[in-house]
């Protein structure tokens, strides 16, 4: 096993990146052509991809939220650390979206009410990982 190859998280420096920026004139605005990767879209974007997702800007910072927002986070990012999914905003769309089909989230729900389901079903799936890596019967 001499070609073995190990995985490490690569550090990212947000200032690369940019979010909207208004254009010459301040009418309009025009959009960064460079996207930033998942693990930096709190520090450009000034909110947390989740909160994003589901269109909670103004309240994901609200005391009950945030610890939803912040488990569903944490999940994602162990995703992009493990290799599991692409530290791509696209990728971690695709998965919260995927995580909202196998949670049944209706598309009609409130926003609360598909945070709480969301955290609760990651919550699941955590602990499902963690016994079927420790073995059922143990």
């Amino acid at each position: 096993m001499t070609n073995t190859t190990f995985r490490t998280s690569v550090v990212a420096d947000s200032s690369q990146y940019a979010s909207v920026k208004p254009a010459g004139d301040g009418g309009t605005t025009e959009k960064s052509t460079v996207e930033a990767p998942f693990t930096e879209y709190r520090n450009v974007n000034k909110l947390p991809l989740t909160a994003d997702y589901i269109d909670a800007k103004l309240t994901w910072d609200e005391a009950d939220m945030v610890e939803d927002v912040t488990m569903i986070e944490d999940y994602l990012s162990e995703l992009v650390n493990t290799g599991e999914l692409e530290n791509t905003v696209k990728s971690a769309k695709e998965k919260l979206k995927s995580l909202e089909k196998m949670a049944g989230i209706d598309k009609l729900e409130g926003k609360a009410q598909k945070l709480i389901k969301l955290a609760e079903f990651v919550s699941y799936l955590r602990k499902l990982n963690e016994r079927t890596k420790n073995g059922w019967g143990k």
